[in-house]
């Protein structure tokens, strides 16, 4: 858990824009990771993504891979 905050609620203090991003709150961007597992339980659960939203946009997996592509040092499923 104190690594998920560190990433997003403490990255946002720590570059002033915690009014804006770093936790799930009204008036804030829209920008989520959804994913299929609990990532406190198992941390590679982060790698099962569902659906991102970026300002309040949904784009599925499938449509972010057109856009960007696996990186050659992913291996799926691993």
């Amino acid at each position: 858990m104190d690594a998920l905050v560190a990433a997003t609620r403490f990255g946002a203090e720590c570059m002033g824009m915690d009014d804006r991003i770093g936790t799930i709150e009204a008036g804030k961007t829209a920008d989520l990771c959804i994913i299929d597992g609990n990532p406190l339980e198992d941390i590679t659960a982060l790698r099962n993504v569902s659906v991102v939203i970026k300002d309040g946009i949904v784009l599925r997996p499938e449509e972010l891979r057109k856009v960007f592509p696996p990186s050659p040092l992913y291996i799926e499923g691993s």
